[in-house]
């Protein structure tokens, strides 16, 4: 499964910022089919509870997509590379 179909076929959850950003994950006309690119397009719109669902979502996908094992260190990156874009830019506006 793509990650583009991972966030498509997503449940709603009992945490309503998991829900707001797969709401806005799904409502991109052309969703990014990796995580970095996805964190460029989405960084600026998340506070930081969203950001950490963001993460949260991506960690499931990377969990279940690894045979249920821990994510690499190279999944890792790409799930914390969203905090260094919201680090490194002085416009993030929920520091």
């Amino acid at each position: 499964m793509t990650l583009k179909e991972f966030i498509l076929s997503a449940p709603k959850q009992d945490d309503e910022s998991i829900n707001h950003v797969l709401d806005l994950l799904t409502g991109q006309k052309d969703l990014p089919e990796d995580v970095k690119t996805i964190s460029k397009v989405i960084y600026l719109k998340l506070n930081p509870q969203q950001t950490q669902a963001f993460q949260k979502i991506i960690m499931m996908y990377y969990f279940t997509e690894n045979n249920y094992q821990q994510p690499t260190a190279q999944n890792l990156d790409e799930i914390n590379f969203i905090i260094e874009l919201q680090n490194n830019d002085v416009n993030y506006p929920f520091k």
